[in-house]
């Protein structure tokens, strides 16, 4: 009659090297043999990166505009590199979190390429 710590040692030098990972799908309890695995969709297409490009141009040049008309007045006798570290985070965020979900939701047809069936 083998001793219980010796077979809890073996236990677990058997789990440290992985053998009762493999055993456990094997034993009748396990729920392995009951995964059902279903078709993964394809990825939606990327957008034309063209179109999206000349899209974002459209929409970030009143952006850029509109902001340079209310900052500039107010940053006055700034260096030019002063107003780009002022502006920079401000249009980076309007363009994440604004214009390219606007653009991307709205004009979804025009810049992002339909799939095709096979």
């Amino acid at each position: 009659m083998q001793d219980p710590r010796s077979k809890a040692t073996t236990d677990r030098a058997a789990h440290a090297a992985g053998a009762e990972h493999a055993h456990a799908h094997n034993h009748p309890h396990s729920h392995a043999h009951h995964v059902h695995l279903h078709p993964v969709p394809p990825p939606p297409p990327a957008p034309h990166r063209l179109r999206l490009a000349l899209v974002l141009m459209l929409f970030v040049y009143p952006v850029i505009t509109g902001l340079l008309y209310i900052l500039v007045p107010l940053t006055e006798g700034w260096a030019t590199w002063h107003r780009t570290l002022l502006i920079t985070p401000i249009m980076v965020s309007a363009i994440m979190f604004v214009v390219t979900p606007l653009i991307l939701r709205y004009l979804h047809w025009l810049v992002v390429p339909r799939r095709r069936i096979p």
